[in-house]
């Protein structure tokens, strides 16, 4: 085990400047990019607002930044991490930021990246934070001696591959996943408008409102269903939360939500015949008690 301040070169551990030493008479049109916190919390160089001239640069070399060199959020959005790269020009953070120059002889530098990003690690460097609603990193002190457990090189070499392959199958995925609810969403507007017409159909539509078709209850108090050795499960928005010893309705049914994030979703679909209907099948309760919405078809048939 070592501490932070182990892997970093001499110096390597730099906070921002003071407010009052980067001043917004010092910023020029051009020259050395000043680093904001806006930087690390994107994980970009690029869109740099401020600069300074060489000057100035030379008079806060203490706090410039070079490729390689990681810079971490410090103020309100805490703890983000970005490692600057070859291609981004040298400049210098500003006092939201913190810079991080490892020694890559004693850690590699995308296996640092990984172990700061860590939630075991983060929780090192945040669980101590001060202040109201904009919080700061731990004091430098702390910050320095926060641990690590290093594995020989080899093996942080082989870690960071793995992850870094995680976190590129994960980005695939993700925009996969936003690809498919890109093109769900095309199929709605066209369908559920009357815009595109499924082969066979050609009909005019019928506008209504939603109470000619369907059957809108509110749940009740869980305390008046419940029954502990009950067979017919109590549904909330967030899933399960007690038996019943009957259900309140038996057709096929749609939950949705009335408070909280899923407000307006459905939850659940469910149809007659179930082995286990909810004691709340078309009126579940929310974990505060509060009722959610059962749409139910007038029809025999699914809604």
């Amino acid at each position: 085990m070592v501490s932070l301040e182990d892997v970093c070169v001499p110096g390597g551990l730099v906070r921002g400047p003071f407010g009052g030493s980067l001043k917004k008479n010092d910023f020029v049109a051009s020259g050395y990019q000043v680093y904001e916190q806006r930087h690390a919390i994107a994980g970009t160089w690029s869109g740099a607002r401020y600069f300074v001239d060489a000057g100035k640069f030379g008079a806060m070399k203490r706090f410039a930044v070079v490729p390689g060199d990681f810079i971490v959020s410090c103020s309100g959005t805490i703890g983000r991490i970005y490692q600057v790269p070859e291609r981004a020009p040298r400049g210098i953070i500003n006092q939201a930021l913190l810079k991080i120059s490892v020694n890559s002889h004693v850690i590699n530098p995308k296996f640092f990246y990984f172990y700061f990003q860590w939630e075991t690690f983060q929780s090192l460097i945040l669980d101590s934070t001060q202040g109201g609603a904009m919080q700061n990193l731990v004091g430098m002190a702390i910050f320095r001696k926060s641990p690590i457990n290093l594995p020989p090189m080899g093996e942080q070499q082989a870690i960071a591959r793995a992850l870094r392959i995680a976190d590129e199958s994960i980005t695939v995925l993700e925009r996969i996943v936003a690809k498919k609810q890109a093109i769900n969403q095309g199929m709605m507007q066209q369908l559920l408008t009357g815009k595109t017409r499924l082969p066979g159909f050609s009909g005019p539509w019928v506008e209504g409102r939603l109470g000619d078709v369907l059957n809108v209850r509110h749940g009740r108090s869980q305390g008046e269903v419940e029954c502990r050795i009950g067979k017919y499960p109590i549904l909330a928005t967030g899933g399960q939360i007690g038996w019943a010893d009957a259900p309140l309705y038996s057709k096929p049914s749609v939950l949705i939500g009335r408070k909280g994030r899923s407000t307006g979703r459905s939850t659940k679909r469910l149809h007659s015949g179930q082995s286990t209907p909810s004691s709340t099948q078309r009126s579940p309760k929310r974990l505060t008690l509060a009722t959610s919405i059962t749409c139910s078809s007038r029809s025999t048939g699914d809604p």
